[in-house]
């Protein structure tokens, strides 16, 4: 049961008993269901509402067009005062929630009620101007609010625009390097300073500049359609799989000067994964390895089996990765690109690449690094990773 007498008091706590009475009197209690326009914002009204029971929202439109929710009112909430001293457009709009109750005055019973209490003028201005400053006050926070989301969302821009400049600039040189490196080859060849074993050298060179251009291209075009991709899963050998990444990064990097050592034990089992896909994955952690490794020294890729699944830990002595870094290192375009003397190439797409397709396989990767001492990434790969990512754990 509404206590309308306790609503009243609410909005004018000085009047006394007789005044609210009669008020209350010339009230009218009316319940409206769900989605009822009570009020539409720019229309002209002359009812003051007292929600008793219930909820709405109150809406602006904006110069868009669109309809912007700014807030919620409840039980003892009101709106509409400014109605009762004269005519004036509503402000917003508002929605019944729900099934809403609310106590309604209108401009004329009120001034009947300050005909016969004058003093109840004093109470009302005193509410009206509180509400005034509390509504002064909100529309300050709101606009405060905007303004930090317009900063965040034109910080978020600069930041992307300054990513997509560095990108082109970095895509430009990665294209520049091989197709420089071939085409001076290709020079020299056509002027027939390069004979025998020095020709065989110049097409291998080109060769592998070529095999550059092509891995940066399919890198961009996977991560283009990596999330529309389906993977095609089949019996394979984890070896086979590390054996072709390792003859896929002699043929892009003859000049690294790590030495990669597999350890595969003889009983590990074939795992029902993508062989494409996980070839794709292990070229990028080996690449990885031996680029951020230019003081050479071994890579130790270790094959580890489980029950259900088992773990490729690849473990190099590089440089190791920042730990500022650490929270971006799995993000498109994000690379280290400067240790001490050293100056490292690439599109920062690879360990994304290797995220996504680990984690279609049901797998996950984790990496620990300390900085001049060397990184390891820790590739866990369910033995079948179709059944995998069709009942994924629950952990």
């Amino acid at each position: 049961m509404v206590d309308m007498t306790k609503l009243l008091r609410h909005i004018f706590p000085d009047v006394n008993e007789d005044i609210l009475g009669a008020i209350l009197r010339l009230a009218r209690k009316k319940t409206y269901s769900a989605g009822t326009v009570l009020c539409r914002e720019g229309d002209s009204g002359n009812t003051f509402y007292l929600i008793a029971e219930g909820r709405v929202q109150y809406s602006k439109r904006m110069p868009n067009g669109e309809e912007h929710v700014m807030r919620f009112g409840e039980a003892g909430s009101f709106f509409g005062e400014m109605s009762l001293l004269h005519d004036t457009p509503r402000s917003a709009t508002v929605t019944a929630v729900e099934d809403t109750t609310v106590i309604e005055i209108d401009r004329n019973i009120f001034e009947i009620a300050l005909d016969q209490n004058p003093r109840i003028v004093m109470t009302l201005m005193r509410t009206l101007i509180e509400r005034m400053r509390a509504n002064d006050a909100q529309a300050l926070a709101d606009l405060q609010d905007e303004k930090e989301k317009v900063e965040q969302a034109y910080e978020e821009l600069r930041y992307q625009e300054q990513r997509r400049n560095e990108f082109l600039d970095t895509m430009a040189h990665e294209l520049r390097t091989p197709l420089t490196a071939a085409k001076g080859y290709i020079q020299l060849i056509k002027s027939g300073a390069m004979q025998g074993p020095a020709l065989t050298m110049g097409i291998d060179k080109i060769n592998v500049a070529f095999n550059r251009i092509i891995s940066l291209v399919n890198d961009l075009l996977f991560v283009q359609e990596m999330a529309l991709l389906d993977f095609g899963f089949s019996q394979v050998e984890i070896t086979d799989v590390l054996n072709e990444a390792l003859d896929t990064i002699r043929e892009i990097n003859q000049a690294g000067a790590a030495w990669i050592q597999l350890h595969i034990p003889e009983e590990t089992p074939k795992l029902i994964a993508d062989y494409d896909g996980l070839v794709r994955a292990f070229t990028h952690l080996l690449d990885n390895a031996v680029k951020f490794s230019p003081e050479g020294g071994d890579i130790i890729v270790r094959v580890i089996p489980h029950q259900d699944y088992l773990d490729v830990i690849i473990r190099d002595h590089g440089v190791g990765i920042p730990s500022e870094f650490m929270p971006r290192l799995f993000e498109r375009f994000e690379r280290v690109e400067k240790y001490g003397n050293y100056l490292f190439g690439g599109l920062g797409l690879g360990l994304a690449i290797v995220k996504h397709i680990i984690e279609s396989h049901g797998g996950k990767i984790e990496v620990q690094s300390e900085l001049g001492v060397g990184s390891e990434f820790t590739i866990r790969l369910p033995i079948n990773a179709k059944q995998a990512i069709e009942t994924p754990s629950s952990g």
